[in-house]
């Protein structure tokens, strides 16, 4: 299963609180220029969900390709 982690970097303030309580941080975030954090490899990402719940400011989504698949599927019979 492939794992997606999304930070939006317009919400994430670089608190690093994501980074701390991740069991691969050092695996799956690097911070960027700016003091912000991205998901750099998501390979090393076993769904954990520990950042989403950690980030106060809610920039953080984890989710399967399946589930984006899903989702678009959704969308997609709205649209209809």
């Amino acid at each position: 299963m492939t794992i997606e982690v999304i930070v939006d970097r317009d919400k994430c303030t670089g608190c690093g609180k994501c980074y701390a309580v991740c069991p691969k941080a050092g695996k799956i975030f690097k911070k960027d220029k700016n003091g912000k954090y991205y998901a750099y490899d998501t390979k090393f990402c076993f769904k954990c969900y520990a950042c989403t719940g950690r980030c106060p400011v809610n920039a953080i989504i984890v989710r399967s390709k399946e589930e984006e698949k899903n989702e678009n599927k959704n969308k997609e019979k709205i649209k209809l």
